[in-house]
């Protein structure tokens, strides 16, 4: 049964509604189990998948959402197929390179115990990077549809098995990145699609290159910002523990909220403004830009508003704390956040143009 046509147009941000929402509801849920300071080990453990997912976004998927919607159909399903297995670069290079910081871990933070995940986040990262490639990749192909199913299988097992270890008190570190990695693999295997109809090296080599061309100052942009953002949390992590990560994390997770609005547009608008310039030229763009700019900008002054307002109670309704820290850093996150949604569709005008270089320089000074 296809969905009404008045509807298709909800579903990106109903997706990421679902995504998020997943995300806020599993950290919730770890936070009470776990406590603040074993909560601040998964914190810790979820950068690590989230900076894989940092480099594949740079160098896979924002080229990727910027070139197939300007082909024809039969060459966006050659380009795809290549792109596929040009990621598995990416998946080789952050899955190895986590084992490794996992097991040397003792030796510079044995208090973490990050050891006991050598086994388990390596697989986390994997599992994520090839979901966040389907999702993105049924995206670009306009099914929207495939993409919602895909993130079902995902995240419903993962919020079921959570849900029952935390009501019957058994819910630890390990076993959660193992159940996270659960629905992962299960929405993989009902959705994942290989095929080598139009497969060759010569193409792989030139998608790769293609790919380089335009990401190479993304990636520089990539970890700029990585390190730049996530700066204060590895000083609050070695300088200050787990219990300070914990209180950092829960702030940034109530703001999910707001990166609903947020991740929504990055799924949906690049591809768009990349469809309309292919079409219409700069001015059509720049206008549609101008138009979400405004909207979206009402939408997130409400969201944070709210947050701000009743920061306290939303603290103390979802994790059962009064922790000033946390109050205080919500209120922060929130107001950055308009600071941050500034700056969106103009990378998005960057991105299609193709003039990636401006927005490395632009985090240099940033």
């Amino acid at each position: 049964m296809s969905i009404p046509k008045y509807l298709k147009r909800f579903l990106p941000i109903g997706d990421q509604m679902l995504v998020s929402g997943s995300h806020f509801i599993i950290g919730v849920l770890l936070a009470r189990a776990l406590g603040l300071g074993v909560y601040g080990v998964f914190a810790v453990a979820w950068m690590l998948v989230l900076f894989a997912n940092s480099l594949q976004q740079a160098f896979i998927l924002i080229p990727m959402m910027t070139f197939a919607p300007q082909q024809t159909k039969t060459e966006r399903q050659t380009y795809l197929q290549h792109v596929f297995f040009l990621q598995f670069g990416i998946i080789a290079f952050a899955s190895i390179a986590t084992l490794l910081f996992c097991k040397l871990s003792c030796y510079f933070s044995p208090e973490w115990n990050l050891t006991n995940l050598t086994t388990v986040l390596p697989f986390t990262i994997i599992l994520f990077l090839i979901h966040d490639f389907l999702r993105k990749q049924y995206y670009v192909n306009e099914n929207i549809e495939a993409a919602f199913a895909l993130d079902v299988f995902a995240y419903f097992p993962q919020l079921i098995l959570l849900a029952f270890s935390y009501w019957t008190n058994t819910l630890n570190l390990y076993q959660s990145l193992w159940i996270i990695n659960a629905g992962y693999l299960l929405a993989i295997l009902l959705k994942m699609r290989i095929s080598l109809e139009f497969f060759s090296m010569n193409d792989l080599r030139e998608v790769y290159q293609q790919h380089w061309h335009f990401a190479k100052w993304l990636l520089g942009k990539t970890l700029l910002q990585w390190f730049s953002g996530n700066l204060f949390i590895v000083a609050a992590a070695a300088l200050l523990g787990p219990v300070a990560v914990g209180a950092i994390r829960l702030a940034q997770n109530v703001m999910g909220v707001v990166n609903v609005f947020f991740i929504a547009i990055e799924n949906y608008i690049p591809i768009q403004a990349a469809k309309l310039y292919a079409k219409d030229g700069k001015v059509a763009l720049f206008q549609y830009l101008k138009k979400i700019t405004l909207q979206g900008g009402l939408l997130a002054s409400f969201l944070v508003a709210f947050i701000c307002l009743f920061s306290a109670q939303i603290i103390l309704h979802l994790y059962g704390l009064s922790d000033a820290e946390s109050i205080f850093l919500l209120r922060g996150f929130a107001l950055l956040s308009l600071v941050v949604f500034i700056g969106i569709p103009l990378r998005f005008a960057i991105r299609t143009l193709e003039q990636t270089q401006s927005i490395f320089i632009a985090y240099i000074f940033s």
